[in-house]
């Protein structure tokens, strides 16, 4: 939703905080710089996307705000080159699964909180801040990380996430590139990545991995 619609819902005072936190997570992690638009250069723009989660039971969890790019308008060898990111094969995980099952083995599920942002961004992208979060000038963002709607970013997430496991020792699988195994001596850990969640599979307690 546009700006007015979120300060003028119901629930106004839970989004605009949630976009306050938002903007934090961006600033915090090097999101984006204030910069000089260049001549010539059209800037993107974005906008808000709301959700309301709710527990099994359908009581109220908490309110989800993220501020999504236009990616649809961004060009090809401009604002991106490669897209393209591996994913989990469901065969994977069936097979992960079924030998969990028979070996009674440990199964962790864990999920990245805002996982695009840890990704660098390699091209020169601008884009126009959200209302209400600029500087007071005409002064726009130069990305520095992926945010959730630019083409590219599943795969400067992936090839991020990539490189810190193969620091942390673990191996990627040559049959499935999402695949991350970890060896230690006798024990072992299968990480299968979906994007942004996780499957985690080992024969002893995760905790000792």
């Amino acid at each position: 939703k546009g700006w007015k619609a979120i300060c003028n819902d119901t629930y106004s005072y839970f989004w605009l905080k949630d976009c306050d936190r938002e903007i934090s997570q961006f600033i915090e992690r090097g999101v984006f710089e204030w910069a000089d638009l260049p001549p010539g250069v059209t800037p993107l723009s974005g906008h808000w996307v709301q959700k309301v989660k709710r527990h099994v039971d359908g009581s109220l969890d908490k309110f989800k705000v993220r501020f999504v790019v236009h990616g649809h308008r961004s060009k090809p060898g401009l604002h991106y080159i490669d897209t393209f990111a591996p994913t989990a094969d469901t065969t994977t995980a069936r097979v992960l699964l079924s030998l969990a099952t028979i070996h009674d083995w440990e199964v962790e599920q864990m999920d990245v909180s805002a996982a695009f942002l840890y990704g660098p961004l390699e091209e020169e992208i601008y884009m126009i801040p959200p209302d209400g979060y600029g500087d007071g000038t005409r002064k726009v963002w130069r990305l520095k990380k992926a945010l959730y709607g630019l083409k590219q970013a599943p795969r400067q997430w992936n090839s991020t996430l990539s490189t810190e496991l193969v620091k942390l020792n673990y191996v990627q699988s040559p049959l499935d590139p999402a695949l991350f195994i970890k060896r230690e001596g006798r024990k072992i850990l299968y990480l299968l990545d979906f994007v942004d969640d996780m499957l985690m599979v080992s024969p002893l307690s995760l905790i000792h991995i």
